[in-house]
């Protein structure tokens, strides 16, 4: 399975482009509609569904045009549907360089904890990781992990913002670390995907460390 790198000029964070099949993809979260239109056009390929690894506006703000383009299955966890529906919650209200935004996709699959779900033969296990924000997921596709800002490349996840929770992130750690093995790929989501080794290696905040 191919996997394509889109950064996007807003807060540069990635959309990870997943090619399924000769014709169809899938795409963890959505930046900017125009490159990833642009690259759908250039390569001849259709959106079959839609992951998001939390309801960031950063990691979702191109949803919208998206969907009104090409219907597609939406996958999230419940409190991230939630929020990418208020524009408070997907904080698109309070960002200048955005038009605020709200989202409902119809076609919206809630997942929950340790789910599996096989998307045209390939089998995606979700670990839901609150803390960064309460809707906060990651993505399990063999010896691949994708991991929005829940684990990210050389620094450590924000913990400051109006929805993180310091107890909930160390608690979605604990449960990563017994899922993530040596040798996975890290796909962040900003930056470039590394190769994990170790979590003593990863720029996890620690606990009563305010400076994150």
């Amino acid at each position: 399975m191919k996997i394509h790198q889109i950064i996007n000029n807003f807060h540069t964070s990635n959309t990870y482009i997943l090619e399924l099949t000769d014709s169809k993809v899938l795409l963890i979260d959505v930046g900017d509609f125009d490159q990833i239109e642009d690259w759908l056009k250039t390569n001849n390929k259709e959106v079959h569904s839609v992951i998001l690894t939390h309801e960031h506006s950063d990691h979702c703000h191109g949803l919208n045009e998206l969907y009104d383009l090409l219907k597609f299955d939406l996958y999230c966890s419940k409190m991230c549907a939630m929020n990418i529906a208020n524009k408070r919650q997907n904080f698109s209200l309070y960002i200048d360089e955005l038009e605020d935004f709200e989202i409902s996709v119809s076609d919206t699959n809630i997942i929950q904890d340790m789910d599996s779900v096989n998307i045209l033969g390939h089998t995606f296990k979700f670990i839901v990781t609150p803390g960064h924000s309460p809707g906060s997921t990651c993505i399990v596709i063999k010896d691949k992990i994708f991991t929005g800002d829940t684990i990210l490349n050389g620094v450590s996840t924000p913990l400051n913002l109006p929805h993180s929770n310091r107890n909930d992130y160390y608690k979605s750690i604990e449960k990563l670390k017994s899922i993530i093995e040596v040798g996975m790929t890290i796909f962040p989501g900003h930056d470039i995907p590394f190769r994990f080794r170790s979590f003593e290696e990863l720029a996890i905040a620690k606990k009563g460390n305010t400076n994150v």
